[in-house]
């Protein structure tokens, strides 16, 4: 894999993207053949959580995994999902030259000022395009 979102995003980017990166959460998952590069990160008044997965699933087998719940959208001219699996969870789909860039939007369940189902998703494709801007060429 040739992109890790812990070390390859600038913090001027995640502050650009509203969140805070003195928040940092890293995680490496292996699981079969597929791995996953996983960051996250809070929003200072931790009003919601961002998940950064960079991972060698193929971006067919994403499609088809998330199917019933994604639409396929363009980013920074590369192709994409939005995905809604949930209520408590947006996200985008980035292909890659390796895989897959997953940017997820994750609520928190203590919180009562959370956003309605339908403005939860506002916002995410933009985060995604400022994280994306970080991705090597070529991937």
């Amino acid at each position: 894999m040739t992109f890790d979102p812990c070390l390859d995003i600038p913090d001027e980017a995640l502050v650009e993207a509203g969140y805070d990166p003195q928040s940092k959460d890293e995680d490496v998952v292996a699981a079969d053949y597929h791995t996953f590069l996983i960051c996250g990160f809070d929003t200072p008044e931790r009003q919601y959580g961002l998940s950064l997965l960079s991972g060698n699933i193929t971006f067919a087998e994403q499609q088809e995994k998330s199917k019933d719940y994604a639409t396929p959208i363009m980013l920074n001219g590369r192709r994409a999902l939005l995905e809604v699996p949930s209520s408590l969870n947006c996200a985008v789909s980035i292909e890659t030259s390796y895989g897959i860039l997953g940017v997820s939007r994750v609520f928190f369940r203590t919180r009562s000022d959370q956003n309605t189902e339908e403005e939860r998703c506002i916002g995410i494709e933009e985060t995604a395009s400022i994280i994306a801007r970080y991705l090597p060429e070529g991937t």
